[in-house]
């Protein structure tokens, strides 16, 4: 046997473009003008270097039994071959399954296109792909608001500074619906006294399930002691329910609310209450002071 390529430790015995030199030892196997390093096609010759490879060369990288020219997805196996947005790109491969123009990652509805992301519930799913509606509110799924269920309030649990007073958010999986409510502090640190400003009333404006406070009676709490705070609000339907009159036309829910800060001893934070402080201060002043002077 003659070795076609001697200086090669295990060369193989091939010799593409019949030279008299092995593949191994050779730098055009296809003698075509172009040097295996740079050649799209080494072992068939193909002067012109053209895009559509000859069938000698159609590799199958993926090992999906299709060959490279011809596989949509040449990088990932997929035999099926499948395109769900027709951009010749196979959906294993493809960075915009749907073709709207939002990449996989961010988009909320993959598998259909919906280039404005549309998600009116917030739950994370475009309208397109959302089979439910149920109103999310600050990425609460659990307690989300179904309008086609019983009559139901709501309210997102808060992080909040002591001595600083906030508004109760009120939501319900009814809008624009005239409904009344109650707040009522159940739970509270040891040393607290803090109670819910303008606890009662009622509303009927929404947007499109936070429910706004008529003027001048918002409700607010202002945590006076660090800790956990638990708070109920009670909400009822003023009429019978539109959405079916059978369902009870009462419920309730019980927030948290968090507090950080210093104790504020229960005080109030400015208004008559530190204006009487003041005056009970300077009257035991003076006071001591005309007691000082008769003892001199």
């Amino acid at each position: 046997m003659t070795t076609t390529a001697p200086s090669s430790p295990t060369p193989p015995q091939t010799d593409a473009d019949g030279d008299g030199q092995g593949n191994a030892c050779d730098t055009d196997d296809d003698n075509d003008g172009h040097l295996d390093l740079v050649d799209n096609c080494p072992l068939v010759g193909n002067t012109d270097q053209s895009a559509a490879l000859p069938s000698g060369c159609d590799e199958d990288l993926d090992l999906d039994n299709i060959p490279d020219s011809k596989d949509n997805c040449t990088s990932v196996a997929n035999a099926d071959q499948k395109d769900g947005d027709g951009d010749k790109l196979g959906d294993l491969c493809d960075g915009d399954l749907d073709g709207d123009g939002v990449v996989n990652g961010r988009d909320n509805c993959k598998a259909m296109a919906n280039p404005n992301q549309a998600d009116d519930d917030r739950d994370n799913k475009g309208n397109g792909c959302d089979e439910r509606f149920c109103f999310v509110v600050d990425g609460d799924e659990k307690n989300c608001l179904d309008r086609t269920t019983a009559f139901q309030v709501y309210s997102p649990s808060m992080k909040v500074k002591t001595g600083e007073a906030f508004r109760l958010r009120l939501f319900a999986n009814r809008e624009n619906t005239a409904l009344r409510y109650a707040w009522t502090v159940v739970e509270r640190p040891n040393a607290s006294t803090a109670t819910v400003e303008n606890p009662r009333g009622s509303v009927r404006l929404s947007s499109p399930h936070e429910y706004f406070y008529l003027k001048n009676n918002v409700a607010t709490f202002t945590a006076d002691e660090p800790g956990t705070y638990k708070i109920k609000v009670q909400g009822e339907l003023v009429f019978a329910d539109q959405v079916n009159p059978s369902f009870p036309s009462a419920n309730s829910y019980v927030m948290t609310v968090t507090a950080d800060g210093e104790s504020t001893g229960g005080c109030s934070v400015g208004g008559h209450g530190s204006s009487a402080s003041l005056g009970l201060l300077l009257a035991l002043s003076l006071l001591a002071l005309r007691r000082a002077r008769r003892q001199s």
